[in-house]
Protein backbone atom coordinates (compact mmCIF):
# COMPACT_ATOMS: atom_id res chain seq x y z
CA UNK A 1 0.00 0.00 0.00
CA UNK A 2 1.46 3.36 -1.01
CA UNK A 3 1.13 6.06 1.67
CA UNK A 4 2.87 8.93 -0.09
CA UNK A 5 4.53 9.79 -3.37
CA UNK A 6 6.27 13.00 -4.36
CA UNK A 7 8.56 14.23 -7.11
CA UNK A 8 11.39 16.59 -6.22
CA UNK A 9 12.79 18.73 -9.00
CA UNK A 10 15.66 21.15 -9.14
CA UNK A 11 18.90 20.84 -7.19
CA UNK A 12 19.27 17.79 -4.97
CA UNK A 13 18.17 18.74 -1.43
CA UNK A 14 20.15 17.72 1.65
CA UNK A 15 16.95 16.59 3.41
CA UNK A 16 13.29 16.10 2.60
CA UNK A 17 10.59 16.19 5.28
CA UNK A 18 7.55 14.00 4.66
CA UNK A 19 4.47 14.15 6.90
CA UNK A 20 2.46 10.93 7.21
CA UNK A 21 -0.38 11.77 9.62
CA UNK A 22 -2.46 8.74 8.57
CA UNK A 23 0.34 6.18 8.99
CA UNK A 24 -0.33 3.69 11.77
CA UNK A 25 2.44 2.36 14.01
CA UNK A 26 4.50 -0.26 12.26
CA UNK A 27 7.36 -0.97 9.88
CA UNK A 28 7.31 0.60 6.42
CA UNK A 29 9.70 0.60 3.49
CA UNK A 30 10.85 3.83 1.89
CA UNK A 31 11.78 3.51 -1.80
CA UNK A 32 13.89 6.35 -3.18
CA UNK A 33 14.35 6.45 -6.96
CA UNK A 34 17.15 8.65 -8.30
CA UNK A 35 19.02 8.92 -11.57
CA UNK A 36 21.62 6.63 -9.99
CA UNK A 37 19.17 3.86 -9.09
CA UNK A 38 16.75 2.69 -6.41
CA UNK A 39 17.43 2.74 -2.65
CA UNK A 40 15.19 1.01 -0.10
CA UNK A 41 15.23 1.99 3.59
CA UNK A 42 13.19 0.79 6.56
CA UNK A 43 11.03 3.36 8.33
CA UNK A 44 9.56 2.67 11.78
CA UNK A 45 6.50 4.64 12.88
CA UNK A 46 5.96 4.55 16.64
Amino acid sequence: KRLHQTRISGPRPEAVQIKLPTAKAGLYFLHIQTERGLVTKKLTVL
